[in-house]
Parts: structure tokens; sequence; C-alpha cells
């Protein structure tokens, strides 16, 4: 991996400008917006090479991946599988990655057990917002892709077949991009973005605007980002110029979150499961969360990492393992992503997630039936508050792991769950009449229940009563 398969990834697109000293790529320049300013020499150095003709933004791929995707020294040094060799560096003797240690290091490392020391703290950065006047534009533009999709059968087929029906579709507000010059280019000074100079013909350029299926995400103030999954091309999604560069949370009050790569796939997730889980689509699979999304994880309890299933998506997961206590690697069953995963192996997304969640989430409130509008609802006593439902895992005085479910009988998904874990399931009249029992006979009952996790205990007779 080098430094312009680092800005493919990030949706610049870079162009071949020159033959110049192995090859000069140019591109939209990923911190000022300068089309065309941002330089790559993808053959400088190990990995390649960049300069922003502004001036004040230039490096090699570590450079990149620590200002741009956030990444600490360490692990950007991990995610291109090399070792730094700095001896400058003033943490390199506490750095994973170090290979130049002080000899005070090399002397403390002889004293004591070698420990695996992390790398530098990573803290989640605040996101930056687009202009208001592009806000508006971007408003006006859903809007009427919204409507071209709407009224696009083969399209509306394609999301279909990736799990997103036409509900999907109004629900998330997707929309079309067609493939016409008089819609793909646009004046750049009318979404209020800087002018810039094509070096080819000395003209003002225009904004590019990529067919495909247009996917917004929405905050508080309006339209925040815009990125179109194209037709064709490379990078398969397009980040529009000008976006905002949040890190999307979908359905941020969910109690657990799914991470995912795609935009469509995070989408998929939500519409399948989105009473379970919420999901966050990174885009790639180096990205860390913002502030934003940081704080929406720091209290979920329970993430699953479902980067795709290869050596990238294995290799970044690491780190949200690392960094969230409740996260643990749930790649799909088939296939390399949930799409996938749906579309061409008949997978179900929502069973899917639900097998990675605590049993808590596994019991579910039975929805009432809602009266027919013509027939007035009859009057009834308001019932009384149920408790919640909820399944914990616990202990007998023995020490014995069990599971407790609050309500008699077990439904049978929970008593399905504990017995693919092998952990004994009560409730609490049989936990009452255990109370009392011979250890001997608490042993037993544990067994019975192994074996037939639908067992119910009504009564246990202790050897001593059954003698009289």
């Amino acid at each position: 991996m080098n430094i312009l398969d680092l800005a493919s990834k990030h949706g610049l697109s870079p162009k071949r400008f020159s033959s110049a000293k192995g090859g000069t790529f140019v591109s939209p320049c990923p911190k000022c917006g300068g089309t065309d300013r941002f330089q790559i020499w993808p053959e400088k150095g190990p990995h390649g090479e960049f300069w922003c003709r502004k001036g004040d933004f230039s490096g090699d791929a570590i450079t990149w991946l620590k200002e741009i995707e956030g990444l600490s020294c360490p692990d950007a040094h991990s995610q291109l599988g090399i070792d730094c060799t700095s001896s400058t560096c003033p943490v390199l003797d506490k750095c994973k990655k170090g290979e130049g240690k002080s000899q005070r290091s090399e002397d403390r490392q002889r004293e004591t057990p070698k420990q695996t020391v992390a790398g530098p703290d990573w803290a989640p950065c605040e996101a930056d917002a687009p202009a208001d006047l592009w806000r508006q534009q971007a408003q006006r533009l859903v809007d009427w892709a919204h409507e071209r999709l709407l009224a696009d059968e083969k399209s509306l087929a394609y999301l279909a077949a990736r799990g997103l029906d036409r509900a999907a579709v109004e629900t998330f507000k997707l929309g079309l991009i067609p493939d016409l010059p008089k819609v793909n280019y646009r004046p750049r000074a009318s979404w209020g973005l800087p002018e810039q100079i094509s070096e080819r013909t000395q003209k003002p350029k225009r904004l590019w605007i990529a067919p495909g299926i247009l996917i917004p995400y929405f905050d508080a103030v309006g339209v925040h980002r815009i990125r179109i999954r194209q037709w064709q091309g490379d990078p398969r999604y397009y980040w529009l110029p000008g976006s905002g560069n949040d890190v999307v949370v979908l359905n941020p009050s969910a109690q657990a979150h799914v991470v995912v790569e795609s935009d469509l796939d995070g989408l998929l997730v939500v519409y399948k499961a989105g009473d379970l889980v919420g999901a966050v689509p990174l885009g790639t699979c180096s990205a860390k969360p913002k502030q934003t999304a940081d704080d929406c994880l720091q209290k979920s309890l329970s993430i699953l990492v479902a980067l795709d299933a290869d050596q990238a998506g294995a290799n970044a997961s690491k780190w949200w393992i690392d960094h969230f206590t409740q996260a643990e690697r749930w790649p799909v069953p088939a296939g390399k992503d949930p799409g996938e995963y749906f579309q061409d192996h008949g997978g179900d997304i929502r069973a899917w997630v639900l097998a990675g969640l605590p049993p808590a989430f596994h019991v579910t409130k039975p929805v009432p039936a809602v009266p027919k509008a013509e027939e007035p609802a009859p009057q009834v006593p308001e019932p009384e508050k149920q408790p919640e439902l909820l399944v914990k895992l616990t202990k007998t005085r023995a020490g014995h792991d069990i599971y407790l479910c609050t309500i008699h009988p077990a439904p049978q998904h929970v008593i399905d769950q504990a017995a693919a874990e092998d952990i004994p399931l009560f409730t609490a009249p049989e936990i009452a009449r255990m109370r009392d029992c011979l250890p001997e006979m608490v042993d037993h009952v544990l067994s019975v229940k192994r074996v037939f996790p639908g067992a119910v205990v009504e009564e246990i007779i202790n050897e001593k009563e059954r003698e009289k």
C-alpha cells in the first residue's frame, strides 16, 4: 500500500499529470480542498510522498495515516507493515514499533520481564462541519436525487437486491445521480467552494458530482455529508467535496453498535436490525471515530466489529478491540461484508447480529395488537406494568454459573441461547424451589438442566423426604 492507494481510498481520485519523478499524480487536497494543487509521487521513498502547493501539508504515507486518518505513530507503521527506525522520536523508548531504543531502555528490559507497551494514547478529534451555503445546495440535491430514484425502477431493483427496498430508500432519503453533464458539473462558487484553476486549460474547474446512488448523512443542522456509490470507477464511494468529515453513527440511541466499512452495509444493518443495534460505516477500514462517534460508542453495551472478512479487515479490527472493552470481532458467516452475505448467500442480517449480542438483547417485549380504524377500541382496564424482561448471569452458592430469567416459564429463544452457551437457565420460582435442597440435589438439577435445557423445575424431593 502506497500514498496513491491511500488517496484513492479517501475518494480523491488522483489523475496522472506527468512522468516526472517516476510519475506525478494530482488530486484535490484532503486538507485545504484545493483541486490539482495536491501532488502525489507514488515512486518516491518506500511508500510514496505528497505535497500540497499551498505549502503547509507534505510528507509520506506515515504522515497521511497520522494527519488524515488519525492513526497513532505505531499504528500507522503497523498499517504499512514497517518498523520505525527514527532515532529522534521523543517517545521512541515507549513505542511498540521502535527499534532504536536508548541504552537506558535496554538496561531496563534486562532487569524486568518483557512486557507489551502500548503506543501513545489515541484521542478522538472534533469533526469539520460544511459551510452553510454548501448545506443549502446539498439539501436541494438530496431532494432532487431522491425523487429521481423513486422513479427509477432499475436502481430501486439494485438496492432491493442489497436488502434496501423502497421503504428503506424513503427512510434514508437515498437518491440517484444520473450520468448527465448538466447534472454532474456545477459551478464551485455556487456551493461556497474556493475557486480552482485547471493547470491544463487554465480555466476555473467545476464541481464534479459523480453518477450513482447518493447517500446523505444528516446532523442536527442539516445535510452534513454526501457520499455517492458510483456505478463505475474507483474508489467505489465518492466523497462530495465540501462535505463534513464526521464518522457516521446510524441509530445513535441504540445500546449496541455494528462497525462496518461501506455506507450501504451500515444502512442494511440498521434497516434489518435497527431495533437491536446502530451502525458505524467507516468508509475505509483504517478510519477511526471522531468525538461524536466516540462519545456514543463509549456508552454502547456491545460493539460488533464487522469490518470486511479479509486480512485488512482483521488487522483493523484489532484497534477497535484494543480501544473498546465491549468490542469483539464479528465478521459475516459467508461473503466479505453484510451486503455480500445478504445478496449472494441469502443471509439473515438480523439473526447474524442477534447471535453476536449478549443474552440480554435476546428477550423482546410482545407488541400489542392495534385495533382496526373502523372499530372503536374496547374499553378495558389498564394492565399492570410488567417488569422489563431480563436475562442475567449469576452464580449458585457453590459457585456454578447460571442464567436467571425474570419471567416464568422462560421464552424458547432464551432457552436456546443458554443451551448454546452450555449454561443452565433458571427462573425465580425454580431458584426458590432449590433454596433448601441438599448440595447433591442441586448438582443433579444442574446436570438435568444442561441435558434438557427446556425442562421446568416443578418440584424437588430430597432423599430424606423420600424415605419418610
